[in-house]
């Protein structure tokens, strides 16, 4: 659970209006580029002329305006939270800096654990929503269904957690979908329990960067492709990746120039 205590400092979709593509990509470079992982928590030191230490990476929480932004995104704009979050702190005076460089509390905890039950109710419950959202039938809505469970949440964890879910964790949301589904004898019911059990996860909650080792720096690393789309996306958005960004990293796209032009322009349009 350390990780619900790592933060840093969030770029605005504002900050993109009115800049161009030469600017957002030269911009994006460093926020894309190779690294080596940093040893400690020194703060950047200034060495001699072109050489610094760079300080740790931090992992932003998101902030409420992201929040409301990814679950509008990925399950409509009618969707209400059915809760509150924290009150703003700031930090150098800035709210968004303070939002994403504090802890959760347990009373904040509870909100969030409230407003996924809401959300995931709204989407599985209702059976509006759940004809737009739920692309499989399950073969009975009383019994468990392991197969449409996966479908769903696997399409529904790649866009909340901003990259493909691993065998290990669509398996034990599949299983917590089943057990759920066994003892309430409702599969949409289930099916709710595990996704509120996604929208609660530091995964979720949290802007978690992966890095790789980079083939064409020997000894570095450098953010993988969907760390990438993610850190595009919250710069030019304020939210997470679409689904063209999304499968733009999965290809590859992003670690070519002309592709991060491509989706640089998408995006500003």
């Amino acid at each position: 659970m350390g990780i619900w205590f790592m933060f840093s400092k969030i770029s605005h979709r504002s900050l993109a209006q009115g800049v161009g593509l030469p600017a957002i990509a030269a911009l994006l470079g460093g926020i894309v580029a190779s690294c080596t992982p940093a040893a400690d928590t020194t703060p950047p030191q200034l060495l001699s002329e072109g050489q610094f230490i760079p300080s740790v990476a931090s992992t932003p929480r998101l902030t409420p305006d992201q929040y409301r932004h990814v679950i509008a995104d990925v399950f409509g704009p009618t969707i209400d939270l059915g809760g509150r979050f924290e009150p703003d702190m700031r930090v150098d005076g800035l709210l968004a800096v303070g939002s994403s460089s504090i802890s959760v509390t347990p009373a904040g905890m509870e909100q969030y654990d409230a407003m996924a039950d809401a959300i995931a109710a709204q989407v599985l419950l209702d059976e509006k929503n759940r004809r737009l959202m739920v692309s499989c039938t399950p073969s009975s809505a009383a019994k468990p269904d392991d197969a449409c469970a996966a479908t769903f949440l696997s399409a529904a964890g790649r866009m909340l957690y901003r990259r493909p879910l691993d065998k290990d964790e669509l398996g034990a949301y599949v299983e917590a979908a089943n057990i759920a589904a066994s003892k309430v004898g409702d599969f949409y019911q289930g099916l709710s329990m595990s996704l509120s059990a996604m929208l609660s996860s530091p995964q979720f909650l949290f802007r978690v960067p992966q890095v790789e080792a980079d083939p064409n720096r020997p000894g570095q690393y450098r953010l993988d492709a969907y760390s990438r789309a993610s850190r595009l996306s919250f710069f030019l958005w304020n939210s997470a990746p679409d689904r063209q960004l999304m499968d733009a990293a999965e290809n590859g796209d992003l670690y070519t120039q002309t592709g991060l032009n491509k989706q640089i322009e998408r995006m500003m349009a």
